[in-house]
């Protein structure tokens, strides 16, 4: 979460959603930056855990949808 703003209502409510569900869109980033550069697909996870710096840890359990 290096560059993210941890401490505003986006994060928040990110962080309510992957409380409130068990599903999570995974993508690739262009380096360095926050602008997506595709897909990996939808899974499932668990083990949903948020660090005090807001790094955030899980473990995919399967893959849900793929984006092809």
């Amino acid at each position: 979460m290096v560059g993210a703003k941890i401490d505003g209502k986006r994060y928040s409510d990110f962080l309510v959603a992957l409380q409130s569900q068990d599903l999570v869109v995974v993508q690739r980033d262009v380096p360095g930056t926050f602008d997506r550069d595709g897909y990996v697909g939808v899974f499932t996870f668990k083990d949903l855990s948020v660090s005090e710096d807001g790094a955030i840890s899980l473990t995919l359990i399967e893959r849900y949808a793929d984006p092809k």
